[in-house]
């Protein structure tokens, strides 16, 4: 079973329970907040992207710019803040993205299922 980390900083707690609920029926989820929530989320998500080549993340905050930038912290993660399915399908297929970011004040969570689909699926 393919491995998710997901992590989240501010606002991204109020769409975190419901991307986790989405998910958990065909992904192993690991909630990095649950695990180290003293750490920098974003970087802790990559960190474990990284060690796990076949794994995935997906990192929440309101916007989703601001926990992209904490998980850019090697060359071998490209992270992308989306909010359309177009970027997503470029980012996964043209940089090979492997961390998802999501932006809770800029998307529906239906949005967001979406976009998590298409992620997942490329």
């Amino acid at each position: 079973m393919k491995r998710i980390y997901i992590g989240y900083i501010g606002s991204g707690k109020y769409f975190v329970d419901q991307v986790i609920e989405y998910l958990e029926h065909a992904y192993e989820v690991i909630n990095i907040n649950n695990i180290n929530p003293d750490s920098i989320i974003g970087g802790e998500v990559a960190k474990q992207v990284l060690k796990d080549k076949d794994s995935f993340g997906i990192v929440i905050c309101g916007n989703g710019f601001g926990i992209a930038k904490d998980a850019m912290i090697h060359e071998d993660i490209m992270v992308i803040p989306c909010v359309n399915t177009s970027q997503v399908k470029s980012g996964r297929l043209v940089n090979d993205a492997n961390v998802l970011a999501l932006g809770h004040r800029l998307t529906t969570f239906d949005v967001a299922k979406e976009l998590i689909d298409t992620f997942l699926s490329n």
